[in-house]
């Protein structure tokens, strides 16, 4: 994937805007592209757009091949890269893990709505994009509705999962440790003197601790508070990052209006490219019967 241009010819400006981290004086600036309508587009009698929220260590492009299906529909499009990624601003500090990225997402969200002049603001993302869609939508009531691909529900069991993953085939997954300098020499030698069990709890801690989401909520936490918005929640069925019942309980846990689909043979953030018609379908229904005739927020 290059651009929207290139790839599916459709007009595009750089554009730029704060994120809405609470904890800043000083925002970090994020990038990205609005893709405007074109002519055949479907006309619409207000201005609706979707933002697009991409996983940990992609960029803007990853909902790229979203957005010509987007635009022939009536919808613009604002595709940004999540702080620490791509072009936007960074510390260096790395991912949040959807934590930080909430914040970046209703930066999004108030930017659409009082620069670009949408009416309505759909936000979708993708693993841990999804999750920190769910956390921006919680927060943020200029979102008017929610689309989540595989998020997960709450932090440790997502920190648990992937590092037992990495770490339960041996040393660092079987890796010769001393190959990957002091840090993994050392956590090496931690987990021999450690129950792996214990280990990998306490590193999950420390995970949520460094992000800055130590005694902060998860999205199971606050899923509840998106209604009476729409939320779809789109999980693969062979996801193996992330397991099925994680968007489960969020839809258990969420008030209404409220969708699930469980792609059967979907796998982690591949889902429209495996069932592209269906994906397509599924999206634009949900838009139509609980977005686009519902009342919105205006910025």
């Amino acid at each position: 994937m290059h651009n929207p241009k290139i790839d599916f010819g459709l007009d595009y400006r750089n554009v730029s805007f704060e994120s809405a981290r609470p904890d800043l004086a000083i925002q970090p600036i994020l990038r990205g592209w609005h893709i405007p309508l074109r002519n055949d587009s479907l006309h619409r009698s207000f201005k609706v757009g979707i933002i697009s929220v991409h996983g940990g260590g992609r960029d803007r492009r990853e909902f790229l091949s979203h957005t010509d299906y987007w635009v022939r529909n009536g919808f613009e499009a604002l595709l940004y890269d999540s702080s620490e990624h791509g072009l936007s601003d960074g510390s260096g500090i790395g991912l949040g893990f959807g934590f930080r990225e909430q914040f970046d997402c209703a930066g999004a969200a108030r930017f659409a709505k009082s620069k670009l002049g949408w009416e309505k603001v759909i936000v979708t993302g993708t693993s841990v994009g999804g999750a920190a869609a769910v956390l921006a939508a919680a927060r943020e009531p200029l979102i008017d509705a929610v689309i989540a691909e595989n998020p997960f529900y709450d932090y440790e069991p997502f920190f648990i999962k992937i590092y037992s993953d990495i770490l339960g085939g041996g040393s660092f997954g079987g890796r010769d440790a001393s190959k990957y300098g002091a840090l993994v020499t050392f956590l090496s030698k931690l987990m021999a003197s450690v129950p792996l069990d214990t280990y990998i709890e306490k590193l999950a801690s420390f995970t949520r601790w460094w992000i800055g989401a130590s005694g902060q909520e998860g999205p199971v936490h606050v899923v509840s508070r998106i209604a009476p918005r729409p939320l779809f929640l789109i999980h693969g069925a062979k996801d193996d990052m992330i397991p099925t019942s994680h968007s489960s309980l969020l839809y258990e846990k969420a008030g209404e209006p409220k969708q699930i689909w469980i792609a059967p043979k979907g796998r982690h953030a591949d889902i429209h490219g495996i069932y592209l018609d269906e994906y397509e379908r599924q999206v634009l229904d949900f838009i139509d019967k609980y977005v686009l005739h519902s009342p919105s927020v205006v910025g």
